[in-house]
């Protein structure tokens, strides 16, 4: 019938702890203004099914943009509320003075019971689609895993069998080399050929480190060598778009662990770094001697420690 002037929504946002206009049905520019906190003790003060106006309004809308546009009208207000879930409130002016019927009253609360059931539907999809979605991420991750767990079982499988005629091959070549001269170009080649062999047995031991195939053997290892051998490793598995920066001691960094095992450390922590860098980037490695003492120390050992540091440029 004409009676109402202006109708605004303003939905409640948790993260800034304030209101702001969703919609609003005035032609007023001038009313379509971000909302403070002034409507928090408000919707606190609120009931899930009240409507208020008149004077009830007086300690709450002074500063409200209504009160501004309009000072003349009529004000009502009420709470969007949905299965206990405040969504926001719902502000409307009148015309006049004219103290409002029952059944406006009731058509207004109808009117916020429908906003908001709807808000809280579009909050439920919402919620539900970002589920969704999450939940294929993690599936894609768990397809992804077990593919590459198929893909090490068979890489160790073949690095086994590979491993088993290198060594045939390093040992005859040993033979050969007993029965020649030592300064003969027989020799010299043989020298060849058992020198390749060797790297390709550091090759098939990395790739079974990978497939845990190998029993597990701590022998004394310079950590700056360690470091330094598995660099074509590691370059292959981050990419060639990561570059990555050697800061090694300056003396032998002696500790006692299994070379395989300290292969997989290197490869788990560039990987990780890897994967904290968003197109191109540095990895660095660092090694480096500390002194640990009892006090500050849970584990109760003290003494020199041989340190490892691991940083990408990654957010």
């Amino acid at each position: 019938n004409g009676a109402f002037c202006f109708a605004m929504v303003c939905l409640y946002s948790k993260e800034g702890n304030s209101f702001e206009i969703a919609t609003s049905l005035s032609p007023d520019e001038e009313a379509k203004l971000k909302i403070n906190e002034m409507f928090k003790p408000l919707c606190e003060a609120l009931d899930s099914d009240e409507v208020l106006h008149g004077t009830k309004l007086k300690d709450y809308c002074s500063d409200c943009p209504i009160s501004q546009i309009f000072p003349d009208s009529e004000k009502f207000v009420t709470r969007l509320e949905c299965r206990g879930k405040v969504h926001g409130l719902l502000a409307i002016a009148r015309k006049n003075h004219v103290s409002p019927s029952e059944e406006e009253i009731n058509l207004i609360s109808q009117l916020a019971n429908d906003l908001a059931f709807a808000l809280n539907s579009m909050e439920d999809r919402r919620l539900r689609q970002n589920a969704e979605i999450e939940q294929k991420k993690l599936q894609d991750h768990l397809n992804q895993a077990q593919k590459l767990e198929s893909i090490g079982r068979l890489a160790g499988g073949v690095a086994h069998d590979f491993n088993n005629f290198l060594n045939v091959i390093l040992g005859y070549t040993e033979i050969a080399m007993e029965k020649v001269e030592a300064d003969s170009e027989l020799a010299k080649d043989l020298s060849e050929v058992l020198k390749a062999g060797k790297c390709s047995a550091e090759i098939t031991r990395q790739l079974l480190a990978f497939a845990r195939k190998l029993a597990i053997e701590p022998i004394m290892v310079d950590l700056n060598q360690a470091v330094k051998n598995a660099m074509k490793m590691l370059q292959r598995i981050i990419g060639e778009n990561i570059i990555i920066q050697l800061d090694l001691a300056k003396e032998p960094c002696l500790i006692k662990i299994d070379p395989s095992q300290l292969d997989q450390i290197l490869a788990n922590l560039c990987v990780n770094a890897k994967d904290a860098i968003s197109g191109t980037g540095k990895i660095a490695i660092k090694t480096s001697f500390s002194q640990i003492f009892k006090q500050n120390d849970v584990s109760g050992k003290s003494g020199d420690f041989v340190v490892l540091t691991v940083k990408d440029s990654g957010s």
